[in-house]
């Protein structure tokens, strides 16, 4: 893995967690927070994974949902790898389609990333009767639409912050 890589991977990661602590921060309303602080992180990961590839993806898809357990935005353990694996499809999703039609790439990106969470949370709950059913329900609810939103958002922010940056995309991994 080149300097490069690595370093270009970094930042897109630091951009992702610095929205995560900053957004929470001075936004007092969670749902406006999600909206923005998804769409920035789906961004990253799109941008990640096309400049620098899969494996530079699956990092930014992997350590943000860490931050959010440390910052308390996911109250269980168990929550962390479940959103990392609906974020690693994302990335995945966002390899294999590519750049050509961006907005299939959107609409695919986020239904996949929507589908794994939202089915991942429904079976963990089925493993897990303790969770309380209010608490269920707003999980599995943030796992739905919202997460169509801010998917299809990230990618389009993406490929926007790329055209406009002149960013070459679409490395081979």
């Amino acid at each position: 893995m080149s300097v490069k890589t690595i370093t270009g991977s970094a930042l897109l990661l630091a951009i992702a967690l610095l929205s995560q602590g900053f957004l929470r921060m001075i936004i007092p309303m969670h749902g406006l927070v999600q909206f923005l602080v998804g769409s920035i992180v789906g961004a990253c990961t799109a941008l990640a994974t096309w400049r620098y590839g899969l494996w530079s993806g699956f990092v930014v898809a992997c350590v943000t949902p860490l931050m959010a357990f440390l910052q308390g935005m996911l109250t269980i353990p168990l929550f962390v790898p479940v959103v990392a694996i609906g974020s690693m499809a994302y990335a995945m999703t966002v390899k294999v389609l590519g750049t050509k039609r961006v907005w299939m790439t959107a609409i695919t990106g986020a239904i996949v990333k929507s589908v794994v969470l939202y089915g991942l949370f429904l079976a963990l709950f089925q493993l897990m009767p303790g969770i309380p059913e209010a608490m269920q329900k707003g999980i599995l609810f943030s796992m739905g639409w919202p997460q169509l939103i801010t998917g299809t958002c990230g990618i389009f922010l993406a490929a926007f912050i790329a055209k406009r940056g002149g960013i070459k995309l679409q490395k081979q991994d």
